[in-house]
């Protein structure tokens, strides 16, 4: 039995979303995303003998081992020892929507979490990609919700007007640590 290490988890969960191609609507993204996290998730009870809860909404499909609801975030992954919530693995909110604006509004709640791990998925354009994931940094810093040490992951998919750079990009951030 493996033990849990993080920056696996990460890679496993950035390697999971890049597979995800050519969905028509938001919608079908969202769904897509989060399969990729239930199928980490799924690897990781049998990986590392956790158990692990997985709590997001797949609307009008069963997907194996989950339950079939939103609760405070997007998609939550945590542990739970006699009915109690044990250990938060990964929170993560998503925003298709290309509005800095309307991002912001769904990455200020991670700023509340308490997990190990937090992700945010979104889509934005190549000639913004740099600056929106700069924006979410800065407001990692400023906060003092947040603590040194929190990890951060960004997760984006990147429209390009002339089709040059098309596809998902990623980026870990970790408060209060040198991330270059």
């Amino acid at each position: 039995m493996d033990k849990f290490i993080e920056d696996d988890f990460i890679e496993d969960i950035f390697e999971n979303i890049d597979k995800i191609h050519n969905c028509a609507t938001d919608s079908e993204s969202t769904v897509a995303v989060k399969k990729a996290l239930i199928d980490v998730t799924e690897k990781y009870k049998e990986k590392c003998n956790l158990n692990l809860t997985i709590s997001c909404k797949i609307y009008g499909e069963k997907y194996k081992s989950y339950k079939d609801r939103e609760w405070l975030y997007d998609i939550i992954i945590y542990s739970q020892k006699n009915d109690v919530f044990d250990e938060v693995y990964l929170v993560g909110e998503s925003e298709w929507k290309t509005d800095i604006k309307e991002i912001i509004y769904d990455f200020e709640k991670l700023l509340l979490a308490k997990s190990k791990v937090r992700l945010m998925v979104y889509q934005v354009s190549s000639n913004d990609k740099e600056k929106y994931r700069n924006d979410l940094i800065n407001i990692i810093e400023k906060s003092s919700s947040c603590e040194n040490g929190d990890r951060y992951i960004f997760a984006f998919y990147v429209n390009s007007e002339d089709d040059n750079e098309v596809g998902w990009d990623f980026t870990k951030y970790t408060k209060g640590e040198d991330n270059i």
